[in-house]
């Protein structure tokens, strides 16, 4: 695994392991790292207890949007 997650939408550099294995920009507030079916095999899975309540939400919404967005 990679020691370090660059953001692929706006270049930000992050040392945090937990930042690295999922994805999350602190900038964005956004899993920039993960496409539509990482996120919600994250979503449904049991990794996202690992982080906290606040970024298990964003996830939610952010598949939420994502799946919305390829509907319309």
């Amino acid at each position: 695994m990679p020691s370090t997650y660059t953001c692929p939408a706006c270049g930000q550099v992050s040392l945090h392991p937990m930042d690295v294995k999922f994805g999350w920009c602190s900038r964005c507030e956004a899993f920039s790292g993960l496409d539509d079916e990482q996120l919600a095999s994250l979503v449904d899975g049991q990794e996202l207890a690992e982080v906290s309540l606040n970024r298990q939400r964003q996830a939610v919404r952010e598949l939420a949007q994502r799946r919305l967005r390829r509907q319309g």
